[in-house]
């Protein structure tokens, strides 16, 4: 099944701090409206390299019985495969609803 296309802002607003965000991913984002494609993808890799850059970057270091939560709309995350071979990534993800980015 193909995701379909969804326009949502290049910054969002977080619902309940009112703070401003980066929201968008290179190789996910395809364009920005209004802008022609070249600039628009441009655009889109700036940011993205701003994003990660490691003085933003939090790298956590596993221990038995952690919990980690993150808020979607304000960062940007990925699963590291650094752990040990035999060990295996056991994950239970929980899904809260959120607003429309605005």
């Amino acid at each position: 099944m193909k995701t379909p296309p969804v326009a949502h802002p290049v910054f969002r607003t977080h619902p309940v701090t009112g703070r401003k965000c980066i929201y968008v991913t290179e190789g996910e984002c395809t364009g920005i409206d209004g802008m022609a494609e070249a600039d628009a993808l441009a655009l889109i890799s700036m940011l993205h390299r701003h994003l990660i850059n490691p003085k933003f970057q939090y790298r956590h270091r596993w221990q038995r019985g952690d919990v980690l939560m993150w808020v979607n709309c304000a960062c940007q995350h990925l699963a590291v495969r650094d752990y040990g071979d035999g060990q295996r990534r056991l994950m239970h993800r929980v899904t809260v609803n959120g607003s429309v980015p605005f």
